[in-house]
């Protein structure tokens, strides 16, 4: 009994760890750190310099940092990975609200593209497929 609980307490704490080696570990670590909270400068060391310096627009709007959105599902689709990169078609979903108070849900499906960077990887690129909003509150 002692073996199975101590298997299972190993198990729980390697679960929801992302490798960040590997390109879908890249991703989901960014994904989720920017729906923690997390800014977008404190994450550069998983962005190219050149990705890094086209989402600096971002910086000091409302979608620096996301306290104000809630991530419901995130979801990795497929992937194509060469030598010079790797694709990662992506879903994630969630709602944006001010205060308690839903403002709207959100859909969207994304390709981000990872490329190489000595052992690990780094996000290049994420390109919009299809987004869908659902608004909480008609539009005047």
């Amino acid at each position: 009994m002692k073996k199975i609980l101590m298997a299972l307490i190993v198990l729980s704490a390697c679960v929801g760890k992302q490798n960040i080696k590997t390109p879908e570990g890249v991703l989901q670590k960014f994904v989720e750190s920017r729906f923690k909270g997390t800014q977008v400068g404190d994450l550069k060391n998983l962005l190219s310099d050149k990705y890094f310096e086209s989402i600096q627009e971002m910086r000091d709007t409302k979608y620096d940092t996301l306290d104000h959105i809630k991530k419901k599902k995130f979801k990795l689709i497929s992937k194509n990975c060469t030598d010079i990169n790797c694709k990662i078609t992506y879903y994630v979903s969630y709602g944006e609200y001010e205060g308690k108070v839903k403002q709207s849900d959100t859909e969207t499906k994304k390709i981000a593209t990872l490329i190489p960077n000595g052992e690990t990887w780094l996000i290049d690129q994420i390109d919009h497929i299809k987004t869908y909003h659902d608004m909480g509150n008609p539009l005047k």
